[in-house]
């Protein structure tokens, strides 16, 4: 949409026919767009903000890393989060993708186990 609204050459097609158009009608359009899609927006904001805190807690250094270990929260925050792609993070870590997916699974029962509140704090609860 915003490509749509940057001044560039103009072509034939881009001349109605039959009188002159509107040329905010674009902005207007992504104006919409957004309008529309704002709680949606808003949303997407609120859940990557509560993995984060999950991840590495609200503080930045307590969560998963702290109660489980720092490379069990970075491997899901570059999975799931940076979208890494199983084999990328095999090449990142110099290991197995077999490895890759042990550590994902493991910090993701880790979590299930000791409960969302215990792991944003940092506690482990299990032990």
């Amino acid at each position: 949409m915003k490509s749509r609204e940057e001044v560039g050459g103009a072509s034939m097609d881009s001349i109605p026919r039959g009188g002159f158009g509107n040329p905010m009608n674009k902005v207007d359009s992504r104006m919409d767009f957004e309008r529309l899609n704002a709680a949606t927006l808003e949303e997407a904001e609120r859940t990557v903000n509560d993995a984060c805190n999950l991840l590495f807690g609200r503080d930045g250094r307590s969560g998963l890393a702290r109660a489980f270990g720092n490379q069990y929260a970075e491997v899901l925050w570059l999975r799931y989060l940076d979208k890494r792609t199983i084999s990328g993070l095999s090449k990142l870590y110099n290991c197995a993708t077999n490895t890759v997916y042990r550590r994902i699974r493991t910090a993701l029962d880790f979590i299930d186990s000791n409960g969302f509140e215990a792991t944003m704090s940092g506690r482990n609860d299990i032990n």
